[in-house]
Formats: structure tokens, sequence, C-alpha cells
């Protein structure tokens, strides 16, 4: 691994919430290129954890970065970690925004070229990712992995499917199940009014799955005029590869799309059926070593190799 410079970074949101994150910086004459990293849905912290899902998603891709002459930062999202708030009361709206914020104060980092600042999302920091390209067209490129172009609450009713229909045992006795108690929650979920309700015994943020419900991504693809590259695995029970045929015709920009075979929603492959109770043994492995090195010299190539 080459040496890179590893630093605690504090900024603050639009409405004055502190967010703690980490900024990675190559042992190198800069200034020097940079992404913002931006993890999935829940309660994840820089690294794209939390408790009991150890994904390690943001490290993997800032390390690669790194050794690849790019700097980076990933950040807790509000209530996790080091960061300030409550994660369960924090809308999806209120999350991209802070993404903007994280952005802003990363343009503004001294070892970085401000000309030359990407986002890298996974899942819905993907969908932030495509929201940040399509009003800002300073953004230098765009990483999209895993992401859809669908109204957010198709997404969670193709979801609902895709897993059913990967569980074991006869679907009509374990997946229609399934879906109908997806059904159920999402109908109580559109229904409420609080930020935070309990479902099935646990705390929910409600007012973000109403948010992430009613946005449609799909309707900012045009105003995209960044360099993209979206991937998405053949294999991903969570976002249906073949909306990456709608993000690569919509784009203005230039659009790189792939679907690597076996790969799955948390960016590992998986030679066999993909399954949701696959995931624990799943991220033990480490993330996909060609997904990384793909992204890494697609980056390189869009915005010239970094110094040095």
């Amino acid at each position: 691994m080459g040496a890179h410079t590893v630093t605690e970074a504090t900024f603050a949101a639009r409405d004055g919430c502190l967010l703690s994150g980490t900024i990675v910086v190559p042992d190198r004459e800069g200034p020097h290129p940079a992404a913002l990293l931006l993890s999935g849905s829940g309660p994840l912290d820089r690294d794209s954890n939390m408790e009991g899902q150890i994904l390690g998603i943001s490290w993997a891709v800032a390390e690669m970065l790194a050794d690849a002459g790019i700097a980076s930062l990933r950040y807790d999202k509000r209530g996790v970690g080091r960061s300030e708030g409550d994660y369960f009361e924090t809308g999806f709206e209120t999350e991209t925004s802070d993404a903007f914020s994280a952005r802003q104060f990363l343009c503004g980092a001294t070892a970085v070229d401000s000309a030359r600042v990407g986002t890298i999302g996974h899942s819905v920091g993907a969908t932030i990712a495509l929201r940040k390209a399509a009003v800002d067209p300073s953004v230098a490129f765009t990483v999209l992995l895993a992401v859809a172009s669908s109204p957010g609450r198709e997404v969670v009713e193709w979801q609902s499917g895709r897993i059913a229909a990967s569980l074991p045992g006869p679907d009509w006795l374990l997946g229609r199940w399934f879906r109908s108690r997806q059904q159920r929650d999402r109908e109580r979920l559109l229904a409420s009014t609080e930020d935070v309700i309990w479902l099935r015994r646990q705390r929910t943020p409600a007012k973000w799955l109403r948010e992430y419900m009613a946005h449609d991504p799909g309707l900012e693809l045009a105003a995209i005029r960044t360099p993209v590259l979206a991937v998405t695995g053949a294999k991903d029970l969570q976002i249906d590869p073949a909306e990456l045929a709608v993000i690569g015709d919509q784009v203005q920009g230039p659009c790189q799309t792939e679907s690597p075979h076996d790969l799955t929603h948390v960016l590992r492959s998986e030679p066999g059926k993909p399954k949701l109770s696959d995931y624990p043994d799943l991220i033990v492995r480490p993330v996909d070593a060609e997904l990384l090195q793909l992204l890494t010299a697609w980056i390189r190539a869009t915005i010239g190799a970094p110094n040095g």
C-alpha cells in the first residue's frame, strides 16, 4: 500500500450540526484530486459500518484511492460515531444536505484541487451522488455503485419481490408472507406523520423512509453532464441492474455502465444464487478487488493521472 496521511475532520452542516469524518491524503506532491464517499442507508459510520454489519466499503475505497494518488473524505452520519444529531430523526432531505456540506468542506481542504473533486456513492449514497451531479456542474466525476433510477417507492417494492424470490422453500409459504408483511409496513410508514415510529418492535426512521420513497432520481438524470460510471452487479438483490440502461440513456455527459456477473449489493462477488441470508458470510470477505480497480482506473482516466 502507498503512504498517505489520515486526518480527523469536523465540519458543520447547513443547520450547524457538527459532523465528523476522515480525510485521507496521498503522501505525494499536491494539490490532489479528491472524492467524497457516501455510504448506503442505515446508521452507518464513516467506514460504512454499523452494529451487526461491518461492510467497510468506504474504508476500502479510500485506501484504494489513496494508493492511486486521490484524496478522499468520508464521514459519520448524524448521530453515528463522532457526529452530532440523531440518526433516526434525520430525513432523507437532511441527509442529502449533509452530503452537499461535506463536498463544500472537501473542496476547501488545503491539499485538494477543488476543480477535480468528484463523488462516489453506494446504494442510497449513490442516489445522493446522482442528485448532486444533477445540480452542480462543478462535480468532476460521479461513481454510482448500485444506484436506482426509479422512484424510491418502486425500489423498495422491487426489493421485496427480489428478496422474496430468493427465500428458501415454496413461494406461497414464505415469499408471499414476506411480500405481504413488507407491504403492510410500507402502508403504515406512508400513513405516519412522526419522524420516528416503532415498527415490529424496532425504532424506525419514518420521516427518512417517507422522503426517500417520494424521491424520483429519474427526473434528475437528464440534467447530469458530469462524467458518470454506474456499476450494479447482476446478483444485486436490492437494486435492479436493468436500471443501468436507463441511466446510460438519460445521462447527458459521458457515461459508462457495468454489471459484473457475480457482484452483489454488498460489493462482494457470489458465484452461486444470491440470497439475503448469505450477507453475513459475504461481508467477512474483502470488497471486490476488480470493482475497486475498475473505479480507480476510470477516475484516473477521467480526470487525468494524479501527480506522482
